[in-house]
């Protein structure tokens, strides 16, 4: 029979689990941003559970913080980064240009309060400001100016003013928000996130310097530079990867008129001309939207559909001005191995294609007019092409025009085999390069054995194409070298022609 004492601990622990009230389940709805709909069979995933929402758009999740991924067809995926609004407007793939319309015109109502100096909440230098009244001193002269646009601000302050019911910046909820993850917060919820990239790039640049501005302004509010509304910018917790692509590749820009930033003023359509001069033909005959200054956001998208890119798209729309500031830094570009194609034997003179596949995961976008593969020291690379290399340690720029963050692209390489007397792995440290920045990525080696023209036929079996695994896989450990630079071993060495698969591509982690 068991103790009476033991009986009475086990019914107390009891009754405590039972008192413990239950994990409450965390409830939310998917519906289509531009006509709120309900969107079923929305797939919502977060802390490790999937669900799908009903024919009503709802979904019920286990309780707890957690960011939150949301997809369903037909529509751009989208990413919260945490759960404090259950509700998730999911914005078309391809939605008509009438449902763009409605949805920009109710922006443009909302954005009349943006230029309201009558806001109790503004700071008086800040009514100032909307008032027309000069700015006050925010960092001397131009080159002073310049000086910080080498340097943007690292983050913002931004009053969540929809969300905690506060009178005044001071007394509301202040976010620090880092400048670049704030532009991506903002840019899906101003622009149109199905649009073209460089219409999202262009508006990345007028929402970033308009921030940027009121930073270096001091603020539009005692507390904190902006807030999340229409006063300011619409800004929320929620991601799309174009938007966010779009921000990645303009980092740390702005739109500037003699070395001062302009206001980054937009509105949904300015007509022909705008009101400030800039003649529009594209936008001829359309309905005027919002106070017609600065970008209009239906011409970004027209432009970038006729050809134009969003560097001209903002200059186009604020007269005088040009793209500049947030000079790149090494930590702005960043690359992956993907794949190599390139052959495994040749002889001394032969000219080969090799191929590179690398992934862009870095901040900014890789040109044909800035970026580069070449060797990782800047030294002389033996497998130099005096007719298709920039010099004896640069090879040549990516495939296309351009790859955005995210994207994969290739580097086609015309390689010449160098003089050998003898069989010998020839191995070739490479690694990306931008004008202005160096080089970036890992170092990644290319080895090619190399037969001398008067030696013995290449060893069968060695064709064209070989590539090995860079985590080890069939090309064995990853093999240390000392500095940079190329190598080469004598047939008769650890690298010889038995070894010759293995080396085919030898991957190493290193940074330069």
């Amino acid at each position: 029979m068991a103790h009476p004492a033991r009986i009475v601990a086990a019914l107390l622990l009891l009754l405590t689990a039972c008192s413990e009230p239950a994990p409450r389940a965390w409830r939310g709805a998917v519906v289509d941003a531009l006509d709120g709909h309900p969107v079923a069979g929305a797939r919502v995933a977060s802390a490790g559970a999937i669900v799908t929402t009903d024919p009503a758009g709802r979904f019920t999740l286990p309780a707890g913080a957690a960011e939150v991924r949301v997809v369903a067809p037909g529509y751009l995926d989208l990413r919260r980064l945490d759960r404090r609004e259950s509700r998730f407007a999911l914005w078309p793939a391809s939605p008509s240009d009438a449902a763009v319309d409605a949805h920009l015109a109710r922006l443009e109502r909302a954005r009349v309060l943006r230029d309201d100096p009558d806001d109790p909440a503004l700071s008086a230098s800040a009514r100032a400001r909307l008032r027309g009244e000069p700015l006050p001193d925010v960092g001397g002269d131009v080159g002073a100016v310049r000086a910080a646009l080498d340097a943007p601000p690292a983050s913002i302050r931004i009053w969540r003013r929809s969300i905690d019911g506060a009178a005044s910046s001071c007394d509301g909820r202040i976010d620090e928000i880092p400048l670049e993850e704030y532009v991506a917060g903002v840019l899906p919820h101003e622009w149109i996130p199905s649009w073209s990239d460089d219409s999202l790039r262009a508006g990345s640049l007028a929402i970033r310097t308009y921030a940027w501005q009121w930073v270096r302004a001091g603020g539009k509010y005692d507390c904190a530079d902006l807030d999340d509304t229409a006063r300011s910018q619409v800004y929320r917790d929620d991601r799309t990867e174009r938007a966010s692509a779009a921000v990645m590749a303009t980092a740390g820009m702005a739109i500037t008129v003699d070395g001062a930033l302009v206001s980054g003023e937009y509105s949904a359509e300015n007509g022909n001309p705008t009101a400030m001069g800039v003649e529009d033909p594209l936008c001829d005959g359309f309905e005027i939207r919002g106070h017609r200054r600065g970008m209009c956001q239906w011409g970004s998208q027209r432009w970038s559909l006729d050809g134009r890119d969003h560097l001209w798209i903002a200059a186009h729309y604020y007269p005088g001005s040009i793209v500049e500031g947030g000079a790149p830094a090494a930590d702005d570009y960043d690359a992956r191995f993907v794949a190599l194609d390139a052959p495994a034997t040749l002889r001394s003179g032969e000219r080969a294609e090799v191929v590179f596949e690398l992934e862009n995961v870095g901040r900014r976008e890789w040109t044909a007019e800035g970026t580069r593969l070449a060797t990782s020291d800047g030294g002389a690379c033996p497998f130099y092409d005096e007719v298709a290399w920039l010099d004896d340690a640069t090879a040549t720029g990516p495939d296309a025009y351009r790859y955005a963050p995210g994207e994969s692209g290739t580097f086609t390489v015309t390689i010449t085999a160098p003089h050998v007397d003898e069989a010998m792995d020839v191995v070739a440290p490479l690694r990306l390069l931008h004008d202005g920045v160096g080089g970036f990525g890992p170092t990644f080696d290319l080895g090619i054995h190399v037969e001398p023209t008067s030696g013995p036929p290449p060893v069968p079996g060695h064709d064209a194409g070989a590539t090995t695994d860079p985590d080890g896989g069939a090309g064995g450990p990853p093999r240390e070298m000392d500095g940079g630079g190329c190598a080469a071993a004598p047939g008769g060495g650890p690298l010889g022609p038995l070894g010759l698969v293995a080396i085919a591509l030898v991957w190493r982690r290193r940074r330069s």
